[in-house]
C-alpha cells in the first residue's frame, strides 16, 4: 500500500458493531450521511452505503447531555415515572413482543394511544391495527386522556386487558366518539375503566362511554366484552348516543357487546336524548350477559329514551339476551 496514512485509525470489530465508525466516516456528524448501519441486536457490524438502513446518531439525553453512545435516534429518555420521562414528559413506548404491544404504566397507554391516532412525533408510523396487552394495572390519575381511534379513524386491533384496571381516566369537554376509546371496529376486552367524563361544550356532542364511543362502522363490526366500566359521565350539553360502556352501535354491521357491566353514575341535566347504563343507541347488533348497577338520573323532563341496559333502539334487527337491571333510574 502506498500513498499517506497518517490519518488512518485502527478499530475494533466492537466499535464498529457500536455505529462509532459509522458516525466518523460520516464526518461526525448524522446531516446528509453516506454510511448508514442498523444498530442493536440483529444489526449490521459494519457500516454500509445503503440508505435504507438507519442513520448513525451520538446519542443524547433530552436535556442534551451526551450518553458517549450511538445509536439510530438522536434523543434518549433516561429515566421515566409511570411512563412519562422525567426530563421532558415523552411517552415511554410500549414494548413489542411478538406482534403484541405489552403496556405496563401509564406512558405505555399513551404512546399506544398516539400509534394507533397517529400523532407520535418520533417518526413512528401510525398503526389502527395494532394489537396490545396490560400487564399490571395502570393509574391515569393527573392526564387528560385521549380516547384511542376517532370517527374518522377507528381502532381496527384487538385489545385484551387481562382483566387488569385502568383508574383515574379524565376526559373534560368531551367531543364527540370519546370515552377510553373513541370508535372502535376492533375487539376490546377484559378490563375494568374508572374515572369521569363531562361534556359541556356543545349540544351537537354525541357518542360517548365508559369503554367506547362508538362500537362498529358501516362496512365492520366489532366486539367490547368483559369489560367492568365505573366511569362517572357528566352530561350539561350534548345528550344522545351516551352509555355507561358504549355510547353507540350505530350502523348496521352487527356488533357486539357482552359480558360488560356498568357500576358508575351518569347525571344528565339537559333534555335526555338516548342514554343508557350500558349502550345508548343500537341500529343493529348483540348486547348479552350484561349488567347496570350503576345509577342514571335525568334532571330535566322531555322526551328522551332512557334505560338501564339500553336507551334506544332505531331497528328491529337487535338481540338483547341475559341482561339485567339493579341500578337507580331516576328521569
Amino acid at each position: 500500500v502506498s500513498g499517506d496514512t497518517t490519518n488512518a485509525e485502527e478499530k475494533t470489530a466492537t466499535e464498529f458493531a457500536s455505529g462509532e465508525v459509522a458516525f466518523l466516516l460520516n464526518g461526525s456528524s448524522s446531516d446528509s450521511p453516506v454510511w448508514y448501519q442498523n444498530l442493536g441486536e440483529g444489526g449490521d457490524p459494519y457500516p454500509v452505503p445503503d440508505s435504507s438502513h438507519g442513520i448513525v446518531y451520538a446519542e443524547q439525553y433530552c436535556d442534551g447531555t451526551a450518553t458517549g453512545n450511538y445509536g439510530n435516534s438522536q434523543i434518549i429518555h433516561a429515566n421515566y415515572a409511570n411512563g412519562f420521562c422525567t426530563g421532558c414528559g415523552k411517552y415511554q413506548p410500549a414494548e413489542l413482543n411478538g406482534a403484541v404491544y405489552e403496556i405496563s404504566n401509564a406512558g405505555q397507554l399513551f404512546w399506544f394511544a398516539a400509534l394507533v391516532n397517529g400523532t407520535l412525533t418520533d417518526g413512528t408510523a401510525q398503526n389502527a391495527a395494532a394489537s396490545a396487552v396490560l400487564t399490571t394495572d395502570i393509574v391515569l390519575t393527573g392526564e387528560a386522556w385521549t380516547p384511542i381511534g376517532s370517527k374518522s379513524n377507528p381502532y381496527t386491533g384487538t385489545f385484551d386487558g387481562q382483566n387488569h384496571t385502568i383508574s383515574g381516566m379524565t376526559i373534560e369537554n368531551a367531543e364527540s366518539y370519546s370515552g377510553l376509546f373513541g370508535n372502535v371496529t376492533g375487539t376490546v376486552r377484559d378490563f375494568t375503566v374508572t374515572g369521569s367524563i363531562t361534556i359541556i361544550g356543545d349540544e351537537t356532542v354525541s357518542r360517548v362511554g365508559g369503554a367506547g364511543g362508538s362500537l362498529g362502522a358501516a362496512s365492520a363490526g366489532g366486539t367490547v366484552s368483559g369489560v367492568t366500566s365505573g366511569v362517572n359521565i357528566t352530561v350539561s350539553a350534548g345528550n344522545d348516543h351516551i352509555g355507561g360502556v358504549v355510547g353507540s352501535m350505530p350502523e348496521n354491521s352487527s356488533p357486539t357487546v357482552e359480558s360488560c357491566v356498568y357500576t358508575g353514575n351518569i347525571t344528565v341535566t339537559v333534555e335526555a336524548g338516548s342514554v343508557a347504563g350500558v349502550v345508548g343507541y343500537i341500529r343493529t347488533g348483540t348486547i348479552q350477559n350484561c349488567a347496570n348497577q350503576g345509577g342514571i338520573s335525568i334532571n330535566t323532563g322531555g322526551n328522551g329514551s332512557v334505560g338501564g341496559i339500553l336507551g334506544y333502539c332505531n331497528n328491529g334487527k337487535i338481540y338483547i339476551r341475559n341482561c339485567y337491571n339493579s341500578g337507580s333510574i331516576a328521569a
